[in-house]
């Protein structure tokens, strides 16, 4: 296909980023390479994919932006070009994660400053929500003046003297996305020096146990028990730490074993959760041993792309099934029916390269959005859901809405041969429910998820820990 035919293609599916006041040079230069991945040279080719990557620079906002002007695969573009739209897209979402595991850095200078105002600041510079909860916990929500000097500091070490300046704790169960701040215990000691710090994660050491079984030396055992907090950005779906990627060092360079070497501690992140808690097992250690020098582990954060936003218009009179293919995510709507007074709506979700993020993590796939709009704008939420179907790269899910008497059109479609064709209308309502019945034909789907899910090492080290 000549490369004016192959601009006209992509153009029809990114002008309407035309309009948009924002998108300026940025989304010329897109179009530019994006024409030059039709050539018929393949030196142009690769350079276009290239250029195309590095359009993101450093800004994440550049990143999603180019990411948005990418155009779907759609029967217009070439097969060869829609290959390297998609190579495209795997390079900047890994670009994308790798940036994650880089913590935030901040540079703050004030003397005697309100605490909001402090708080304030390292939102901008970090992107976190920070939220003083003083009050809400009886707490003294009095202003505290904040007087503080830091020069490109990473996240948290910049968090840790901040709270050790103000006398603060964090909650552990905020909202998504946001630090909690609450009073801090008159017992606890200070935040600096006592985690360690490993890109976006804060790594801390929070208690630790001995126990020796006098009847069965085999429960003998010495606990640790370690937080693992993540900046509010990062949403881990989850944390991996295999006990054989473990090393632990005794005071006088004793290596202390886990109790269950084959054993990984794997633990799945909840929205609004900012940490979660490891707990190690070793065998108990000789007497002679009177601290732990060193923790050392090797863990893996299972880490989402950028989210997109599939949508199936006038859901219901579509012709099912529709699917829709973006990044390494693929939608598919099967059906679309009423049984009883409830309206299903039945979807599959597949991860070109799923890993363990639809088998043993599956978890975040359930906090994704599904809703439909209707007519006049209004998001109706679902009522609830359930699991149709799991596979190591795909999982189904039936959603539940409550159309109050939608029932004007009701269809419901098979994956098979009938695919697409309506089946027969259900009973008429009568006159009063038509006034307030929803027109299924009216709806639109929107469902919310993440592209991929991309696994990264964490290297993360602690000590030293005196034993009990």
């Amino acid at each position: 296909m000549p490369r004016l035919s192959i601009r006209l293609a992509l153009a029809a599916t990114t002008c309407l980023f035309a309009a948009d006041a924002g998108a300026g040079d940025l989304e010329e230069e897109v179009l530019i390479q994006l024409e030059e991945l039709g050539s018929p040279r393949l030196a142009d080719r690769q350079a276009a994919e290239g250029a195309l990557v590095e359009l993101v620079g450093d800004a994440p906002g550049d990143a999603e932006r180019v990411l948005e002007l990418l155009p779907a695969a759609n029967d217009s573009i070439p097969p060869e070009v829609q290959a390297a739209l998609q190579r495209v897209r795997l390079r900047i979402e890994r670009g994308l994660a790798q940036r994650a595991t880089a913590a935030s850095r901040v540079t703050i200078q004030v003397a005697q400053a309100p605490l909001a105002e402090v708080l304030a600041e390292f939102s901008r510079q970090t992107g976190a929500k920070f939220r003083d909860n003083r009050e809400a916990f009886g707490g003294d929500a009095v202003k505290r003046p904040v007087t503080l000097t830091l020069k490109d500091e990473p996240f948290w070490s910049a968090v840790d003297k901040l709270l050790d300046e103000a006398k603060l704790a964090i909650y552990p169960y905020g909202d998504e996305g946001e630090i909690a701040l609450v009073d801090r215990e008159a017992s606890a000691g200070r935040r600096s020096g006592a985690g360690a710090y490993a890109g976006p994660f804060r790594f801390e050491a929070v208690s630790l146990s001995a126990t020796r079984g006098l009847r069965d030396e085999g429960a003998s055992r010495l606990d640790i028990a370690i937080e693992a907090a993540w900046e509010p950005r990062l949403r881990p779906i989850a944390l991996s730490q295999p006990m054989s990627a473990l090393t632990v060092t005794g005071s006088k360079g004793q290596t202390l074993v886990p109790r269950t070497p084959e054993q990984s501690i794997d633990l799945e992140a909840s929205p609004g959760e900012q940490a979660t808690t490891l707990t190690l097992s070793l065998a108990l250690p000789d007497r002679q041993v009177e601290r732990i020098e060193k923790i050392a582990g090797q863990m893996t954060a299972m880490i989402p792309a950028a989210t997109h936003e599939f949508r199936v218009e006038q859901i219901g009179a579509a012709k099912l099934p529709i699917v829709q293919t973006f990044g390494d995510a693929t939608v598919t709507v099967s059906r679309f029916r009423k049984v009883n007074a409830i309206w299903e709506l039945h979807m599959r979700l597949r991860l070109a390269e799923a890993g363990d993020s639809l088998a043993s993590h599956r978890g975040w796939v359930f906090q994704n959005k599904s809703y439909l709009v209707d007519a006049a704008g209004e998001r109706i939420e679902h009522a609830g859901f359930e699991t149709t179907m799991q596979t190591e790269g795909e999982i189904g899910v039936a959603y539940l809405f409550d159309l109050a008497g939608g029932d004007l059109l009701d269809f419901e479609v098979n994956e098979a041969a009938d695919a697409g064709k309506p089946a027969d209308a259900g009973e008429p309502a009568d006159a009063g429910e038509k006034e307030n019945a929803i027109d299924p034909k009216d709806l639109t789907w929107v469902y919310e998820t993440p592209t991929g899910v991309f696994t990264l090492p964490v290297s993360w080290e602690l000590g030293p820990i005196d034993l009990p």
